[in-house]
């Protein structure tokens, strides 16, 4: 009952800390973040040298590889929005969800091996890194979207959001890079998914969970 009282304490005073957003605002404020996310990635994916840097493998392939990536971002992404829905086993079906998009993703990379001669001494890291550039923007734009509201598991929310933005990055990254090999898909395209997993819940813990952070005109930290 303690319990029960004091986390409806920590609802009721950081909702009043908090200066509320409309619904029309919040929406305002959302797609103003994920067209910076966009603008962003497009824009690392341009200055990279764009999807003609993989015009040695035919375009086809590259299309449906990028298919495949965003529907399973999708899938991740319509979980997270429809969290509201499903609270009671939210946290469950998320930390399922954020494991599984890798490996899914991954699995769905290696139907492409081998379809189109690779470029010799291509490296990994150029997609490890594009990756993970592109995904910092989105990333930081659902944190600073979610803050301190999140009752229930907030790691889990910043985990899967990480996981998301990695995966929706690497959307970028597939149109960008040339290579299919299994090694490639594990080092370049999927292990910084794993590290936007790890940071989103690090972060997600410390800034989605109700109560801690709180708003007094100007930003400041205030944990209760």
């Amino acid at each position: 009952m303690n319990a029960a009282v004091s986390l409806k304490e920590r609802v009721l005073a950081a909702a009043a800390a908090r200066p509320s957003l409309t619904r029309r605002e919040g929406k305002r404020l959302a797609w103003q973040l994920v067209a910076l996310s966009v603008i962003v990635g497009v824009s690392l994916l341009e200055l990279a040298g764009g999807i003609s840097h993989s015009r040695d493998r035919p375009l086809a392939v590259t299309l449906r590889l990028a298919d495949g990536w965003a529907l399973a971002s999708s899938a991740l992404t319509w979980l997270i929005l429809r969290r509201r829905a499903m609270l009671a086993s939210f946290p469950r079906l998320l930390v399922v969800a954020t494991l599984a998009t890798p490996v899914a993703l991954f699995a769905w990379m290696g139907h492409f091996a081998g379809t189109a001669v690779e470029p010799p001494g291509a490296a990994d890291w150029p997609c490890f890194a594009f990756t993970l550039a592109a995904a910092a923007t989105p990333l930081a734009c659902f944190l600073r979207l979610h803050k301190g509201i999140e009752i229930d598991r907030p790691d889990a929310l910043g985990a899967a959001a990480g996981a998301a933005s990695g995966a929706w990055a690497g959307v970028l990254a597939l149109l960008w890079c040339p290579l299919t090999s299994p090694w490639h898909a594990l080092i370049g395209h999927v292990s910084p998914i794993a590290v936007t997993t790890a940071v989103g819940s690090v972060l997600g813990a410390a800034t989605l969970g109700v109560g801690r952070w709180s708003w007094t005109g100007n930003t400041s930290r205030g944990r209760t």
